[in-house]
């Protein structure tokens, strides 16, 4: 489905209302110290909104929306540093919704209604998603989660793992207040959610939905650096004037301006490709694009506040630290360009 204006502002300022409530500072601070538990009832409000079926058809429990609904969500997650595994679950729902087994629509179900936190492992790197062996891993955003769709390499299936079958040995806290966690997957009785092309189709599938997902997130968190950042130049005198009215400061927000407005016109264009035969390369491209851009925006924005930009208590640190993350979460940019390049048949 592709909505026309009007549905996506609807769409936007239902999410602008959510992270009033659950974004800001405050809670990623903690975060960023310290293991938090998972907040079971920030994740219910996830569910009351219906986003994790963003892209899922209507005859599956989603919403039927297209991609580009679920960019205008993930720029303001990224915007108002809202932390659950949002994006990793919207793609687990794509993934389930595109296997045409009960199983799979099980387990979809499970998801949407909030009955169980089902995430997919995904390694970082843009190589084919797979924890080795099935030993022992590093798993983003596990804590909390009732079960994780896992890929067999060796036997070519997609796996299911419910709570019973992991055990948690460690969790801490990433440098943007997320968390890692490492993951023993133990032998024993392994439900097959599908297997074969099938099943990496699906896969790869998922892995575009974290890619423009990403790439929209990294966007709405540097908007939000920028956004600041401009205030600051107004506020903050030098030699007794703002800083803002120095015209080599102009132009530097202005070219930060620039590769924002561009970069956010890519992901436009990137998400209108998703349903086509161009979906991974574009993806993949925007992915790069996107992250560069963020990494740029966020590292300005610290030098244009000076010293007081390197403090902690300062929130413009906190968005620099969630977009180094997002910029090398599952490759970096270089991983990504490889990635659509493979896709656009130019290697």
């Amino acid at each position: 489905m592709k909505e026309d204006d009007e549905v996506l502002g609807l769409i936007g300022d239902a999410a602008r209302s959510f992270v009033r409530q659950w974004g800001g500072a405050a809670p990623v601070r903690k975060r960023v110290s310290e293991v938090v538990d998972f907040n079971r009832e920030e994740w219910n409000a996830v569910i009351e909104q219906g986003w994790l079926g963003v892209m899922v058809p209507e005859a599956k429990g989603g919403l039927g929306l297209s991609a580009r609904a679920l960019t205008v969500v993930l720029q303001q997650i990224g915007e108002a540093l809202v932390m659950p595994p949002i994006l990793n679950a919207m793609a687990t729902a794509v993934l389930l919704a595109g296997l045409d087994t009960s199983y799979a629509d099980e387990l979809l179900s499970d998801l949407l209604s909030g009955e169980a936190l089902i995430l997919t492992a995904l390694p970082d790197g843009a190589s084919p998603p797979l924890l080795p062996a099935l030993a022992h891993g590093w798993v983003h955003d596990a804590l909390g989660a009732d079960g994780l769709l896992v890929w067999d390499d060796k036997n070519r299936q997609l796996l299911h793992l419910g709570a019973d079958q992991m055990h948690h040995v460690k969790s801490r806290s990433t440098i943007d207040g997320g968390s890692i966690s490492t993951v023993t997957l133990p032998d024993g009785n392994r439900r097959v959610v599908a297997d074969g092309t099938v099943a990496l189709q699906a896969l790869s599938t998922a892995r575009d939905v974290i890619s423009i997902g990403s790439a929209a997130m990294a966007l709405g968190c540097a908007k939000q650096a920028f956004e600041i950042t401009l205030a600051y130049m107004k506020e903050r005198k030098q030699f007794g004037a703002p800083i803002g009215s120095f015209q080599a400061l102009q132009h530097r927000a202005a070219s930060l301006h620039v590769a924002l407005a561009s970069s956010e016109s890519f992901l436009v264009e990137a998400s209108h490709c998703f349903d086509g035969p161009n979906r991974s390369a574009a993806s993949s491209a925007v992915r790069a694009r996107s992250a560069d851009c963020a990494l740029q925006v966020v590292k300005e924005a610290v030098q244009l506040h000076g010293a007081i930009g390197f403090a902690d208590e300062h929130d413009v640190g906190l968005y620099f630290r969630r977009v180094v993350a997002l910029a090398s979460w599952h490759g970096n940019s270089a991983a990504w360009r490889r990635r659509y390049r493979q896709h656009a048949h130019l290697e």
